[in-house]
């Protein structure tokens, strides 16, 4: 099962502009390693709905925080 690092990989690189090698270095690893990782992420949300609903709502919580910092640097 992936890890909540993971995921959070994952999501870095679906809603940031960090490359997977700046991914890679913020977590300690071979960029191989995400790359491996994120691909597991995509192969298993195509077929596990379970899943799927537990990145849905880590997606949301990320953007969720995400809205709130901005909203107090306005």
């Amino acid at each position: 099962f992936p890890s909540h690092d993971t995921i959070s990989m994952f999501l870095i690189t679906k809603h940031t502009t960090m490359t997977t090698s700046e991914v890679a270095e913020h977590f300690g690893m071979h960029v191989g390693n995400v790359r491996y990782a994120l691909e597991q992420v995509n192969d298993r949300l195509k077929v596990d709905n379970n899943f799927a609903g537990k990145v849905v709502r880590a997606e949301a919580e990320y953007l969720g925080k995400k809205n709130e910092r901005n909203n107090e640097n306005k």
